[in-house]
């Protein structure tokens, strides 16, 4: 669905005229963000870590401008595990660590690295744009996008009947991720310091 289909069938599930629907797109890329985990909102990024400024056996990276959060990172073959920026930078053991700060990713080591991250959803701004996210689960989309629009006018019970749809449309979609990745007698192999 494009966003002006999607604003045109979100209004039939609100009860007020006075909507600002990018307002609630806007929340909803957020929690998206923060909440879809699919295939079609992953992407692949190479870092290059470079000496971190002042700071003792640590290199930074930039993260990507689409970047929403980190999914898995890749040093050498080894996955290297998520720490709190206050322990990684004390910890002895950083080369299995990476800490995130701000939008900068910081190592152990200087090797490059190789990173899965979510996107951030691409909000639409004219009533013909399209993006990923409503075109493979318009269903989600416009629950959400209705969801976050009757939180904006705190129409709590319009909220409660259209968040269960929109949780139940975001979990079918979280759970369709192997489905879409792995294909007849193709399952996942682990990789790495967690590998089995």
């Amino acid at each position: 669905m494009n966003w002006g289909q999607l604003k045109a069938q979100g209004a039939k599930y609100v009860h007020r005229k006075d909507i600002d629907w990018d307002a609630a797109q806007n929340l909803l890329a957020g929690d998206l963000d923060s909440r879809l985990d699919t295939v079609i909102n992953e992407g692949v990024g190479q870092l290059t870590p470079a000496t971190a400024a002042g700071i003792p056996g640590a290199w930074s990276a930039p993260v990507p401008t689409n970047f929403a959060r980190v999914k898995s990172v890749m040093v050498g073959s080894d996955e290297v595990l998520p720490s709190s920026e206050t322990v990684f930078f004390t910890r002895p053991d950083k080369a299995r660590y990476f800490a995130q700060v701000g939008l900068e990713l910081f190592f152990g080591r200087s090797n490059p690295a190789i990173m899965l991250y979510a996107k951030r959803v691409q909000l639409m701004t004219s009533d013909s744009d399209e993006n990923v996210e409503a075109k493979y689960y318009p269903h989600m989309y416009l629950y959400g996008l209705v969801t976050h629009a009757n939180k904006l006018i705190q129409d709590f019970e319009a909220t409660s009947l259209h968040e269960s749809t929109f949780e139940a449309a975001l979990g079918a979609a979280n759970a369709a991720k192997d489905e879409m990745r792995f294909s007849s007698g193709l399952g996942p192999v682990l990789v790495g310091v967690n590998a089995r």
